[in-house]
């Protein structure tokens, strides 16, 4: 088990290197425990629906219908710390055509529409520290493949 946690941190290390990233950030989106609109409590379905709603916000606002069906979408690694709070941690890549203040904006804004979304987001240019951080939380045994895969994108350069 642990040559599987540590493969799992060489990849993330590796994947998460920002040499095909336009300009990347480190967003940390907290999660509240109970849905504005919903009464259900905070489960990993609810949590990953609204990371897709947010994403998808974003890719409709940053990239034209054409663009979205060749494949254009923002870069996205999520990671989901569990507990009290909840959070996610990600390395998003702001499009090179997308001012920096509108980027920011726009971030908080899809964020706070999502319906478990606390108000508390966090964005900064992403460093070697990020990743590295975020790596650690990627093996760390606690928690159960904190790696939000149906909302990770991050395709190889061609």
């Amino acid at each position: 088990m642990i040559d599987l946690e540590k493969s799992l941190h060489d990849w993330f290390l590796k994947a998460a290197t920002f040499d095909n990233w336009e300009s990347p950030y480190a967003v940390t989106l907290p999660l509240k425990q109970r849905g504005f609109q919903s009464p259900c409590l905070l489960n990993d379905w609810c949590a990953r629906e609204d990371l897709a709603n947010f994403l998808a916000c974003l890719n409709d606002e940053f990239f034209s219908s054409a663009a979205l069906r060749k494949g254009s979408r923002v870069r996205c690694i999520p990671i989901r710390e569990r507990g009290d709070p909840s959070y996610y941690r990600l390395c998003l890549d702001k499009p090179a055509h997308v001012p920096k203040d509108s980027f920011l904006e726009l971030v908080s804004d899809f964020w706070w529409a999502q319906d478990y979304a606390h108000w508390e987001v966090d964005i900064k240019p992403a460093d070697a520290d990020w990743v590295r951080y975020m790596a650690k939380l990627q093996s760390d045994p606690e928690l159960e493949d904190p790696l939000d895969w149906d909302n990770y994108w991050n395709p190889p350069l061609i």
